[in-house]
């Protein structure tokens, strides 16, 4: 922390001229929910690193008047304990055997006491049991504890634009909904105390956090609070986890509905932020319901498994196939990596295990994500959403799947593909029927108007031929894209055609 204090803040330590976020720790809680224990007073992490770097960033905040509740709690108990019978608390300072002992003295203490004498139920992510009756959850490491407060403390030392308020997160593959209720209330008792130590409200942005996993209500409720916090901005978690992406789609478009009258929903004149979305098909339908702001570490993570990501889908250039593939990544990315380097260059690299090739991978996903976004924003401001949209899904679900650059996430059951596909397919070859029908009549009349017409004038038949050449291009661009559209929707998934009745889209090229 002293590294932050000293460059005033995290834009001048990095020399980043826009917005930072930092987040408030709380997703820790699902990818290290077997070394944590969640209390009332914060999330007691288990280390098994070295804790003394983190007790001194702790210390640099100045914590020891922020852990107040925490000690009244412990010390209570010890007080009430007939093996503790000379410990009291004397304004906010334990005294044991009438010996004072400060509060910045008895910090460690006190993470013992809470490890020693709060219930040692594990946090569970899953759907198993764990048992409750050990006296430690974890056999090695060192406990630290981060509250609500410290987690705040933290954000203001680093300085950054906007921080987020610490949240209980719950897996959204959780089934207990008692557990994710108790989350959700315990995730607006510690907003509270985030808004309350928060002390640089002019210079960084706090955000709230909705949870309520996939229920409708307990989101409701969780909405309800925090709304009327007046907060700057609000962002929607607990997803993203594995959950089933009709179920996703509903729980985005229930928070961000404007039409929605009898709950409330995320205002649009303050910054929606959905956590943990990376995938570029997911920001483009959440930017449709109206969300503004997203994380992930997909671009960089998939860059790690030396795949790229492309307006089809992802290049896994590990792949034999590019190997002498001299082609760019991208035509139209102007990133650096498209312009210096081909498909082949990047896949000899690979195969020489050279690192270099996760750091380029790297610049292009987040350039062509970043891309995209912009296109995106030229789309809505020129008034041709519908076609991008369209085009994009094209892109994807077709193109991008019969090159096997795409594969479609949740798509429907086996049974009702194959219904669905033999009713499309019925319809198309009987639209195509009809079609080759028409178009056979329209010929035959052609001919006989042409027999009937013989003696008119050269002139006028070039005229009539160039009419009925243009008119007949016409007609087949039409039909074209209207096969398309229908090949698209016959690929498209329940969850995407609902997404796209949502958000009053219609394809079109």
């Amino acid at each position: 922390m002293s590294i932050f204090e000293y460059n005033k803040d995290i834009n001048n330590l990095i020399k980043f001229p826009n917005a930072m976020l930092t987040d408030s720790g709380g997703f820790q809680m699902v990818s290290l929910s077997k070394r944590i224990k969640i209390l009332e007073e914060g999330i007691l992490f288990n280390n098994i690193y070295n804790s003394e770097v983190i007790k001194k960033n702790i210390k640099a905040c100045n914590v020891g008047d922020v852990v107040k509740k925490t000690y009244e709690s412990v010390c209570s108990d010890m007080h009430n304990d007939n093996n503790n019978d000379n410990v009291v608390v004397r304004d906010n300072v334990v005294v044991r055997d009438n010996v004072v002992v400060r509060d910045n003295v008895v910090a460690h203490d006190i993470f013992d006491e809470i490890n020693k004498n709060v219930c040692d139920e594990t946090y569970n992510n899953t759907n198993e049991e764990n048992s409750c009756k050990t006296k430690k959850y974890v056999d090695m490491g060192e406990d630290i504890l981060l509250s609500p407060e410290i987690s705040i403390r933290l954000q203001n030392f680093i300085g950054s634009d906007i921080i987020m308020a610490l949240d209980d997160v719950r897996s959204s593959l959780e089934e207990d909904k008692n557990k994710i209720e108790e989350a959700t209330h315990r995730t607006n008792r510690w907003l509270k105390r985030c808004i309350d130590i928060h002390k640089k409200k002019e210079e960084q942005s706090l955000f709230g956090i909705v949870q309520g996993g996939l229920h409708i209500d307990l989101r409701n409720i969780s909405m309800d609070y925090i709304l009327r916090q007046k907060l700057n901005g609000y962002a929607v978690g607990g997803l993203c986890g594995g959950e089933k992406k009709k179920k996703f789609i509903e729980i985005i478009h229930h928070c961000s509905n404007e039409k929605n009258k009898k709950y409330n929903y995320l205002p649009t004149n303050k910054c929606r932020y959905i956590m943990g979305i990376g995938y570029i098909v997911d920001i483009i339908f959440c930017s449709l319901f109206g969300y503004d702001m997203y994380d992930c570490v997909y671009p960089s993570r998939t860059a790690r498994f030396n795949t790229a990501v492309s307006f089809d889908g992802t290049i896994k250039l590990k792949q034999a196939k590019y190997k002498y593939d001299f082609s760019r990544l991208e035509n139209n990315c102007k990133c650096y990596v498209c312009l210096k380097y081909t498909k082949a260059a990047l896949h000899y690299l690979i195969s020489k295990r050279n690192t270099i090739t996760n750091v380029l991978l790297t610049l292009h996903n987040i350039y062509f994500t970043l891309y995209m976004c912009h296109l995106m924003r030229v789309a809505i401001f020129s008034n041709k959403l519908n076609q991008f949209i369209t085009t994009f899904l094209y892109n994807h679900f077709v193109v991008g799947v019969k090159n096997g650059n795409y594969k479609i996430p949740c798509a429907d059951d086996k049974k009702m593909n194959d219904e669905k596909k033999m009713n499309d397919d019925k319809k198309m070859n009987d639209e195509k029927k009809m079609n080759d029908d028409k178009m056979m009549n329209d010929e035959k009349n052609i001919n006989d108007e042409k027999n009937i017409n013989d003696e008119k004038n050269i002139n006028d038949d070039e005229m009539m031929k160039s009419d009925k050449k243009h008119e007949q291009g016409s007609e087949n661009l039409n039909a074209k894209s209207k096969n398309m559209i229908e090949e698209l929707k016959k690929n498209l998934p329940q969850w995407a055609i609902q997404a796209l009745e949502y958000a009053d889209i219609e394809l079109m090229f």
